[in-house]
């Protein structure tokens, strides 16, 4: 599905629609069925951008290009709803990106310091791996069931308690 609240999806939307488009190469054997199933979980105001031009009753032989042809479906998309200078947005994205050591730091206090450096490495990696995934779920869930946004006690749900507790 894409819904043009976060412009970056279009292009995984678009390779998701390649691999069902691969996947089934009898169902999809021509263009015109590969442009109407990507406008089947098109939502919002992408849908409503190409919904004129879908209802309406005029002549089907002076309906726009892109109905009928894949590459041209894909180009109206990309402009209209695609990031418009994908250099800038990632160079903004890399200038703001930052891990919150606090995160880190704070499981680690609730799991015990370990012995060796080897060890908290280990371990510091086991947890920031957690944190994200832990915010990818929440980002994932609907808005009435997020957390408050603390993210102790990460490792107890998951299992992932390191040998040195277990032995010590």
């Amino acid at each position: 599905m894409f819904n043009s609240s976060d412009l970056k999806k279009l292009c995984m939307f678009l390779v998701q629609c390649e691999l069902n488009f691969q996947n089934r190469p009898c169902t999809f054997h021509n263009d015109q069925t590969k442009v109407t199933f990507a406008q089947s979980y098109l939502k919002g105001m992408v849908l409503q951008w190409f919904e004129p031009d879908l209802l309406s009753d005029s002549n089907p032989n002076n309906h726009p290009l892109w109905m009928d042809d894949w590459k041209e479906f894909v180009i109206e998309l990309q402009t209209t709803f695609g990031p418009h200078d994908l250099v800038t947005d990632a160079e903004h994205e890399l200038d703001h990106l930052q891990m919150k050591p606090d995160c880190i730091k704070d499981e680690i206090c609730h799991i015990g310091k370990p012995r060796t450096l080897g060890e908290l490495h280990l371990l510091a990696q086991e947890v920031d791996a957690c944190c994200w995934e832990h915010k990818e779920e929440i980002q994932c869930q609907p808005k009435s069931i997020t957390s408050t946004g603390k993210q102790a006690n990460l490792l107890r749900p998951l299992g992932l308690i390191p040998v040195w507790v277990l032995e010590g």
